[in-house]
């Protein structure tokens, strides 16, 4: 019972810290958080780690008719920071944004 209990926490303490890990090589990919509103679709990525990171950012937003939206952001994120990419609609009263989805794929 105890080994079960330390591992459950060392599995919610890694799911805390961000999904990817810091000592990684090579490319990684890491799932963006979005807020979407009628209007507009924020997608945001943070650097957790100590060091700087480069990310290549793909974000999708879709309307309430179908239509597809994409951005991309590319650029390196320093540690604690962020990386933001913003997806707007053409008529946010007639065709309102209702989903948006981001990746990103990194390396140190």
């Amino acid at each position: 019972m105890k080994k079960l209990i330390t591992l459950f926490s060392l599995l919610l303490s890694l799911k805390s810290f961000g999904f990817f890990n810091c000592n990684q090589y090579g490319y990684f990919n890491i799932q963006a958080r979005c807020i979407v509103n009628p209007a507009t679709a924020t997608c945001v990525v943070n650097n957790y780690c100590g060091r700087p990171m480069y990310c290549e950012m793909q974000g999708q937003a879709v309307t309430r008719a179908g239509y597809f939206g994409n951005n991309w952001n590319q650029g390196t994120i320093l540690p604690g920071g962020n990386m933001y990419i913003t997806l707007n609609a053409t008529n946010a009263y007639v065709d309102p944004l209702v989903n948006a989805r981001a990746t990103t794929q990194c390396r140190f």
